[in-house]
């Protein structure tokens, strides 16, 4: 049972919910992938889920698939308060990370930030690597 599972009302948003180890930490995982991942998206049961997943939760993250391997993630960043583009050092291209910003602001995304996974460090850097980039780039 999952998202996919609530959206399709096979169950319950309450049977999605599942409690982790972590206190005050609960997840709905993905759910079977249904034929219509988008439609499923852009539903009116999608903004609906969301509006009480935000009344009974200080913090609702909402995980989805890369933003240029299918419109999911677009059609979500319509119905969040922001989004957090996450890139893969070393694999994601700079032209490719800039076609995905361009496709969310095409949307009227409103971007936070950007997480860069998997930096090399060096020996030499300390435990904490923080980088303030150009807020355009």
């Amino acid at each position: 049972m999952g998202l996919s599972s609530v959206l399709s009302q096979q169950c319950s948003l309450e049977e999605a919910i599942q409690e982790t180890k972590i206190p005050g930490l609960s997840v709905i995982t993905s759910g079977p992938i249904p034929p219509n991942p988008a439609e499923m998206v852009a539903s009116k049961r999608m903004s609906s889920v969301i509006a009480e997943l935000r009344e009974r939760f200080d913090i609702v993250l909402i995980d989805s698939p890369p933003t240029l391997a299918v419109t999911d993630a677009q059609l979500l960043s319509t119905r969040c308060d922001g989004v957090i583009l996450v890139l893969d050092h070393g694999k994601v291209k700079r032209e490719i990370a800039l076609k995905a910003k361009e496709g969310l602001d095409k949307v009227g995304a409103k971007i936070l930030g950007v997480v860069i996974n998997n930096v090399k460090r060096r020996k030499s850097e300390g435990y904490y690597y923080y980088y303030y980039g150009d807020k355009n780039n």
